[in-house]
């Protein structure tokens, strides 16, 4: 996927070569691309923390993702400078997606384990936040828990001391209902009421220091789950790059505006 912001610039190249002929190192027009880069850059953050939730937002514009961007000059073309976003979700969030089922990576997974009957199942991990904790009514009950630690261990196979567990009831559960089309063009309809709080069982973890470290439920995907228990209602397009562009575009074409006429006049050919 890709968002052009682009302008045909070589011809203009021959005019500022001979307009700044006798100022060295002098590349007014790669300058100005590699700001719009910069330009884009700071713009696309914008539009993810106007588009996502704070958290989301953080994640999405992590310095791992944006890492080496703008590439210019790219391939030694000063007139070309790239802006990359490589987070994993970044298309799903731009183009957005239509319902799935989720029970899918039971066959995709890698993390994907076989009970003793014989049936395919993982295990989710899901994190909450204090401050989602605080708005459900369970933000105390949740810091007051016993605290459960990952042990040291040799090897990939991670050892936990399990703590005490939050019993939430129905504090939160909630009810699917919603219309879509499934990724292969066929109606779905979901009608589905959670049968847990999806604070049930949350556990504190707490680190070396004995200070909390976060909090976690976790749910399993199995083959034996309601057919409807996993639906996703698909993702919304953010058109967050599309936006950034369509935004910086005008004060690239400003700022090339603004330059060959300087040119023009450092050649005497306007007053």
């Amino acid at each position: 996927m890709q968002f052009n912001l682009s302008i045909d610039l070589a011809p203009l190249q021959a005019v500022f070569d001979s307009a700044y002929a006798e100022i060295p190192h002098s590349d007014v027009l790669g300058s100005i691309v590699e700001a719009t880069g910069n330009q884009l850059v700071a713009e696309w953050r914008k539009q993810a923390y106007l588009s996502l939730t704070p958290g989301g937002a953080a994640g999405y514009t992590s310095a791992r993702y944006f890492d080496n961007t703008p590439q210019w000059p790219f391939e030694n073309n000063p007139l070309h400078a790239v802006v990359e976003n490589r987070h994993p979700a970044a298309m799903f969030l731009e183009l957005g997606t239509q319902p799935f089922d989720q029970k899918k990576m039971l066959w995709t997974g890698k993390k994907v384990k076989i009970s003793k009957d014989g049936h395919r199942y993982i295990t989710i991990p899901f994190e909450h936040s204090r401050k989602s904790l605080d708005a459900a009514g369970v933000g105390s009950a949740a810091a007051a828990l016993a605290p459960s630690r990952n042990l040291p261990t040799k090897g990939p196979t991670r050892k936990t001391a399990w703590g005490g567990r939050l019993q939430a009831g129905n504090i939160g559960r909630k009810h699917k209902q919603w219309t879509g089309v499934t990724s292969e063009g066929k109606p779905v309809a979901v009608d589905y009421k959670w049968k847990t709080s999806p604070f049930q069982n949350l556990v504190r973890f707490e680190d070396k220091q004995g200070k909390t470290s976060g909090f976690k439920t976790f749910r399993t995907i199995s083959e034996k789950s309601d057919s409807d228990s996993w639906m996703h209602p698909g993702i919304q397009a953010s058109h967050i790059a599309e936006t950034a562009v369509n935004n910086v575009r005008p004060l690239f074409v400003r700022q090339i505006g603004e330059a060959f006429p300087e040119a023009l006049r450092m050649l005497g050919i306007v007053p």
